[in-house]
């Protein structure tokens, strides 16, 4: 049987933080919830009829904000998961979640109904930047959140960082991720700003004050040195966790595996085709409502196309890939010249049959991914 991991995504939030270009948007009224839920649960039901015989290895709610969900709201998706699949044993079942949007009750029912491990949007410890990025949270919001899921005892609790941002500096970073590793959580993934078309960011590029590209690149490397010395893995290259606590669901991306996305703007990746779902809510919901859901962005990926993706995916994490495990008798002279290539300059390291990005590489990882792709 075929074992994918599934992705639910949740469009609502408090409110649009300046910098996103997510599919996510302000919710007014607690109703657009619950209409939005009632078809999703279809969405779930009609993906189960098409895919035929297939295991659920992790479930990934993402957003948005999912943790905005009531309780009952949360354990309907999932049964409705659980009705609809198989699930393997020892799920991973995740759940974004914002400082300050959960109770130490809502906690304790999401932790019944066997959501396993947390993802907190913190993006900062300094209250300043956080303002400055339109977050609706305080630092002590994400302390006092980190202290509800201890106390009810979550173990596998991750939190997103962000660097680069208007104004920070090195010494301000380097805080930032001390602070991650007081708490001694298990995991985090750190990413630098990126100022997207179709944000408030954007329009204000040209007077934010953002740390130069040589400053913002010191910011990674030495972020990487401070959590490999505290004893992080970097397995991913903006991902670290304790040994066993790596995101499997990210995994499975990253391996370029399958995986099936329901709800709004929600992308799936089945039998070499990705698509994705309508990102407004009302068309989404419509399109539930007929029982068909349009394509959008389809990709039909051919053999060699899917090789590549594989390659340049799989470099994403550290460890690298093995060419016998990913390359067979299909023609891949031209994607063995490209590698060696980039050996030779210094962005992949080659060790027996398996290729990894080298520490220089991994800085220009979208140069090493454009040359396989091209």
């Amino acid at each position: 049987m075929r074992s994918i991991g599934i992705y639910v995504h949740i469009p609502f939030c408090i409110q649009k933080c300046l910098y996103c270009d997510f599919n996510s948007y302000p919710l007014k009224k607690y109703e657009q919830v619950k209409q939005y839920i009632r078809f999703l649960k279809k969405d779930i039901k009609q993906a189960s009829q098409e895919l035929g015989g297939c295991e659920i290895k992790t479930i990934y709610l993402g957003g948005g904000t999912p943790s905005l969900l009531k309780a009952n709201d949360i354990a309907g998706i999932l049964n409705t998961i659980n009705k609809c699949f198989p699930l393997i044993n020892n799920i991973e079942i995740t759940l974004e979640a914002n400082p300050a949007t959960v109770s130490l009750e809502k906690i304790k029912q999401i932790k019944k109904l066997g959501v396993n491990r947390i993802s907190l949007g913190v993006q900062s410890f300094n209250d300043r930047f956080l303002k400055a990025l339109g977050r609706i949270h305080t630092n002590t919001d994400t302390q006092n959140t980190l202290s509800l899921l201890r106390k009810t005892g979550f173990g596998n609790v991750g939190i997103d960082l962000m660097y680069g941002l208007p104004e920070q500096t090195l010494s301000l970073w380097l805080e930032d991720l001390d602070k991650f590793i007081s708490l001694k959580l298990e995991h985090i993934s750190f990413y630098d700003l990126n100022i997207e078309k179709n944000t408030p960011f954007y329009s204000m590029r040209k007077r934010l004050k953002l740390p130069p590209e040589d400053v913002q690149a010191k910011m990674y490397k030495l972020g990487c040195k401070k959590l490999e010395k505290a004893g992080y893995i970097h397995y991913e290259i903006s991902s670290f966790a304790k040994p066993q606590k790596e995101s499997r669901h990210n995994q499975i991306y990253w391996h370029n595996k399958e995986y099936l996305g329901v709800g709004a703007g929600a992308y799936s990746y089945l039998k070499g085709q990705r698509f994705g779902k309508d990102r407004d809510i009302s068309c989404y919901i419509e399109q539930a409502k007929k029982g068909y859901f349009k394509q959008y962005d389809l990709e039909k990926l051919n053999k060699k196309q899917r090789l590549k993706e594989t390659v340049i995916l799989n470099l994403r994490i550290l460890k690298g890939f093995s060419l016998k495990g990913i390359i067979d008798a299909r023609g891949s002279n031209g994607l063995l010249g490209n590698l060696n290539q980039l050996k030779q300059e210094g962005l992949l390291v080659k060790t027996g049959d398996r290729y990894r990005l080298s520490k220089k590489g991994i800085l220009f990882y979208d140069t090493v991914a454009a040359s396989i792709l091209c």
